[in-house]
């Protein structure tokens, strides 16, 4: 599977890239038109993990999972909630891709590292 990240350079300037072991080999923004690659790579350990997408806002389903319902019926409507852009996980290391669940905009969410629920 690939992984996508956004990292920024140790000058400030921002990129996307494929995750290639410790390696990032750097792809055209923006990347949802296709993950073309520039012919950069750089060390992982050379750039600052970014959060995997920067949306205006995040709009979650809640209680849309049986054991979250407790026995009760499914809320017709569903319950919509709001999260603030500040729970959107940054990873510190490679070794935090391995695991989780849940993508959002190419990177992954972990909802029980970050405290989330929902």
């Amino acid at each position: 599977m690939d992984r996508y990240i956004r990292f920024a350079r140790p000058d400030g300037s921002t990129g996307a890239g494929l995750l290639e072991g410790d390696r990032i080999a750097v792809i055209a923004e923006p990347f949802w038109e296709g993950a073309k690659r520039t012919g950069e790579e750089l060390d992982l350990a050379a750039v600052r993990l970014l959060p995997p997408c920067e949306p205006r806002s995040i709009v979650c389903v809640g209680l849309n999972y049986a054991s979250h319902l407790g026995g009760q019926p499914a809320p017709d409507p569903p319950t919509l909630f709001l999260k603030p852009l500040s729970s959107i996980a940054v990873y510190t290391s490679a070794a935090a891709h391995q695991g989780t669940r849940g993508d959002l905009g190419g990177g992954r969410i972990d909802k029980k590292r970050r405290g989330g629920g929902g």
